[in-house]
């Protein structure tokens, strides 16, 4: 499944191993509007054809609804209510079992070379560890903003992605701050996939040109901090740096430079470099620059 700008529920496409849910799904068509309702469960993903099993300490739930605002589809509207009940869910503040809610909207459009896409949400719930319960209270606000010169060779975009995720500020108080981004991309900052969007705010530019109609060449550079030095940095796979590494809230910057090759309707190429810019967290945890690059071809059928 993957639901309007793949912030929170994507299908994980570059990973080679799409993310599947087993479950019930309905979809509703109705005078430009879509309604869809589900309730599933993450499949597990075994080598072999044919026996993936379930997530069983996972339920995934929800409704979500998309408006279009506009009769050309450039002006749209994203309502939506996720639920999330999960077993054995690591926070900075421990391990328990997590009963979440997330509230969203997104609105997006284009006009006169103008692209925008903001996204906010707001959760609640509880996460119950062996020590106490606490109650969840956590949100985030993303956003994408950039300008196209169509008229001008190569047709330039210069855009910018402003986010910003809650993070826990007391692991004792009863209540747990952090954003929980549910099934997010992996590659949500870039394709080096070393950090999730948890606990964190970013400023991103980039600049994208087209050579070629079929071609699109993209650089960034993403500046990543802590939103609270007293809660971890997460890794796609959970925390990767505790809170008590590091008293700072820099952890470091990203260069990124993206091109992708539409073959045809079929077939498409994408090769792709990254090179991680330690900050003072990572520093004082021990880590390293990291650089990254990939190529990969995508055959679609």
């Amino acid at each position: 499944m993957g639901f309007g700008s793949l912030r929170l529920v994507t299908i994980r496409e570059p990973t080679n191993a799409r993310l599947a849910f087993d479950g019930v799904r309905a979809t509703l068509h109705a005078n430009r509007l879509a309604f869809d309702a589900f309730v599933v469960r993450p499949t597990e993903q075994k080598t072999g054809l044919f026996n993936d099993g379930q997530d069983d300490n996972t339920t995934f739930w929800g409704v979500y609804a998309a408006i279009p605002l506009d009769p050309d589809k450039r002006l749209g509207l994203d309502l939506y209510y996720l639920g999330l009940d999960r077993e054995n869910t690591r926070f900075q503040s421990g391990v328990g079992n997590e009963l979440r809610h997330s509230l969203g909207a997104r609105l997006w459009g284009r006009s006169d070379g103008w692209d925008h896409d903001t996204e906010a949400v707001f959760q609640f719930g509880s996460f119950d560890r062996a020590t106490q319960s606490d109650d969840i209270l956590a949100w985030t606000v993303a956003s994408n903003t950039g300008y196209t010169l169509e008229n001008v060779a190569w047709k330039p975009r210069v855009g910018l992605k402003l986010n910003v995720a809650s993070g826990d500020n007391d692991a004792s108080d009863g209540q747990l701050g952090t954003f929980n981004p549910l099934f997010p991309r992996n590659n949500y900052f870039s394709d080096a996939n070393l950090l999730a969007p948890y606990n964190f705010f970013d400023v991103y530019p980039t600049i994208s040109v087209k050579p070629l109609e079929a071609l699109t060449i993209t650089a960034g550079w993403d500046a990543f901090f802590r939103y609270s030095t007293d809660d971890a940095v997460f890794s796609p796979t959970g925390i990767v740096i505790p809170a008590g590494a590091s008293d700072d809230c820099f952890v470091g910057s990203t260069l990124s430079l993206v091109a992708d090759w539409a073959i045809n309707r079929h077939l498409s190429l994408t090769a792709s470099y990254a090179h991680f810019f330690r900050g003072d967290v990572v520093r004082d945890a021990g880590g390293k620059d990291v650089d990254y690059f990939g190529i990969w071809l995508t055959a679609k059928f």
